[in-house]
């Protein structure tokens, strides 16, 4: 999610889960006097393929949400994806000439590992069972869809106190790129070390809050 597009103030500043779909590659008209339907349509997508190809992406994805009885989150990723985001903060914190440690906020992970885990089989008993009535399951997707807000904080980013989400944000340089551990990653480029321990502490804090939050849904399934 880069800064050009209308999801960012429902992530970054409220924490609601987005997603920005799209097909696309250079075409070398971006923004000028040629970026217009005559394009797209002798150059662009000239057998219309792309265009629906993605509105019917958008279409299976919002008919999937809107019918199941519980949202079908992946929360067995946030774990996951997080160390996969740290490995990408050491080869950009390796190219600048800098050394960085995030021991601890990997080791943090295994825990949202396990609460992932107790999710995923609570979610799987309490469908099985037969027994997921309207009104707990509204209560248990929004509980679901509140899971992005542990990563929210409240002083939000360095010089972008607007942006609140830790998780993901623009590249405050460019606008556009996304940044994966925000906090984290404008230390790095920036080349200062001082304050990364104070910010590996507030994602292990948001690693922690989010563990709860999981813990606090799957305990919603079970009762």
């Amino acid at each position: 999610l880069g800064g050009g597009s209308d999801h960012v103030g429902f992530y970054t500043h409220a924490g609601v889960p987005s997603a920005g779909l799209s097909s696309g590659n250079p075409s070398g008209v971006y923004h000028s006097n040629y970026d217009n339907f005559a394009w797209f349509e002798r150059f662009g997508d000239t057998a219309w393929v792309y265009g629906p190809m993605v509105a019917r992406v958008d279409g299976v994805l919002a008919l999937r949400f809107a019918n199941a009885d519980v949202l079908p989150y992946d929360v067995a990723r946030y774990a996951s994806d997080t160390r996969t985001h740290v490995e990408t903060l050491y080869r950009v914190a390796e190219s600048r000439g800098l050394e960085v440690d995030f021991a601890r906020l990997v080791e943090s992970t295994a825990e949202l590992d396990a609460a992932a885990a107790e999710l995923v089989a609570a979610r799987q008993r309490w469908i099985e069972s037969g027994e997921v009535d309207a009104e707990r399951a509204e209560a248990v997707n929004r509980a679901l869809i509140g899971l992005e807000k542990a990563w929210l904080n409240d002083r939000g980013l360095q010089g972008r106190p607007w942006s609140r989400s830790i998780y993901v944000s623009p590249d405050p340089f460019s606008g556009y790129a996304s940044w994966m551990l925000p906090g984290l990653r404008y230390e790095i480029e920036t080349d200062d070390r001082a304050d990364l321990p104070g910010w590996e502490r507030v994602y292990i804090g948001a690693v922690r809050e989010l563990v709860e939050r999981m813990r606090g849904v799957a305990g919603m399934m079970e009762h």
